[in-house]
C-alpha cells in the first residue's frame, strides 16, 4: 500500500459501511475516519454550550475547536445527536468548516500510512481524488432490520416500523439536500450488501481494494 493512501467509503445509514470501514482500516493498518462522528461531535458541543441549532456563525466558530479527542466520546452514539448532526450538516458553512479538519488528516494521517474515511460525501466532496472510492448500499428493509437489532439491545420498546421510517426520512434528507447530496462518485465501485453478512461484505470490499491496487501496479 502507498503512503497517504485514501480510501473513501460512502453510503446511507445502516448500509454496513461503518463496520466494513473499521475492518478495512484494521486489515491495512490505516486510520479510520468516521465523518459522521465529526458532525456528532460538533452536535455534542452545540448542546454542551447551549447554542441554538440554527445559530450557524457560532456553530462554525465552534467547529474550529474540534480535534481527534473530540471524536473519542461514547456519547456520540446518542440518537438525539445523530438527528442534530443531520440538521446542521445541511448548512454549507458548517460543511466547509469541517472540510479542512478532514482533509488535514489525509495529509498527516495519525498512523502515518493513510486513512479509510466513511461518510456520505467522502468520495464526491471531501476526497474527490481519493485513491479508491466505494459506495455501499442495501435495501431499506434490510437496513432497518439491522438498525433495529442493534437498537433493541438497549431499547426494548423500539419498533421496527419506527426505525424504518427514521431511515427513510434520513435518506430523503441525505439524497435531496442542496449541498453535498449523498450519491456515488462517478468512479466509485458499487457494493450492495443486502444479501451479504459481515464476513461476505468484508471479503467483497477487500477484493475490490486488492484488485484495484493490483491493477494500479500493472
Amino acid at each position: 500500500m502507498k503512503n497517504n493512501l485514501v480510501i473513501a467509503i460512502d453510503g446511507p445509514a445502516a448500509s454496513g459501511k461503518g463496520t466494513l470501514s473499521k475492518l478495512v482500516a484494521k486489515k491495512f493498518n490505516l486510520y479510520h475516519l468516521n465523518s459522521g462522528s465529526i458532525y456528532r461531535a460538533l452536535a455534542f458541543m452545540i448542546n454542551k454550550f447551549n447554542i441554538k441549532y440554527n445559530d450557524f456563525p457560532k456553530i462554525i466558530s465552534l467547529a474550529k475547536s474540534l480535534d481527534l479527542e473530540s471524536l473519542d466520546n461514547i456519547e456520540l452514539k446518542r440518537d438525539d445527536l445523530a438527528i442534530l448532526a443531520s440538521k446542521i450538516s445541511e448548512n454549507l458553512g458548517v460543511r466547509k468548516s469541517l472540510l479542512e479538519f478532514q482533509r488535514a488528516l489525509s495529509i498527516k494521517p495519525p498512523f502515518g500510512v493513510g486513512i479509510v474515511a466513511e461518510g456520505r460525501d467522502i468520495g464526491t466532496v471531501v476526497f474527490p481524488k481519493a485513491d479508491i472510492k466505494i459506495f455501499i448500499n442495501a435495501d431499506v428493509e434490510i437496513r432497518a432490520m439491522r438498525r433495529y437489532k442493534e437498537l433493541k439491545k438497549t431499547n426494548y420498546n423500539i419498533k421496527l416500523e419506527s426505525v424504518k421510517n427514521q431511515l427513510i426520512d434520513r435518506d430523503n434528507r441525505d439524497y435531496n439536500r442542496e449541498y453535498s447530496p449523498l450519491k456515488p462518485a462517478e468512479d466509485a465501485y458499487l457494493l450492495n450488501t443486502s444479501k451479504l453478512d459481515i464476513e461476505e461484505g468484508y471479503s467483497a470490499i477487500c477484493k475490490i481494494i486488492e484488485e484495484h491496487s493490483a491493477n494500479k501496479r500493472n
